[in-house]
């Protein structure tokens, strides 16, 4: 696997998602195993994923080294933001964490898109609850 295939599955997994109406993603190749994604999926909703990740491949092997994936409600409030900027030292899962809607860090797994989007939607369904 390149940064070209990962850049691939990447829009077939947003293509997949019914959910998803709108996609604008960037993709900037450092070199075959190294690349800077950046998207903005809207959701039916008028909910938006800001995605941002520097992806390194070596070995078939995904790293990101750096993450950000923020939800966004319609009239552009953040709800949740995964990273792993390195701060919030004190939580155990440091680097990665997620800010809930008033910006307080809370442990979190390192995330990928996939992860983002399925986390985006079930915090969708419960705000609409």
């Amino acid at each position: 696997m390149n940064v070209h295939d990962y850049h691939h599955q990447l829009v077939a997994l947003i293509d997949s998602i019914a959910a998803i109406v709108a996609s604008d993603i960037s993709f900037r190749e450092v070199d075959e195993n190294e690349c800077y994604i950046k998207a903005t999926l809207t959701f039916a909703t008028g909910h938006s994923l800001h995605l941002a990740e520097y992806v390194v491949i070596q070995d078939n092997e995904v790293t990101r080294s750096k993450y950000r994936y923020q939800l966004l409600t319609p009239d552009k409030n953040a709800l949740a933001r995964w990273d792993n900027a390195p701060h919030h030292k004190s939580l155990a899962t440091f680097p990665d964490h997620r800010h809930d809607a008033r910006d307080q860090p809370h442990p979190s797994r390192a995330m990928s898109p996939a992860e983002a989007i399925a986390e985006s939607l079930s915090t969708i369904e419960s705000q609409l609850k």
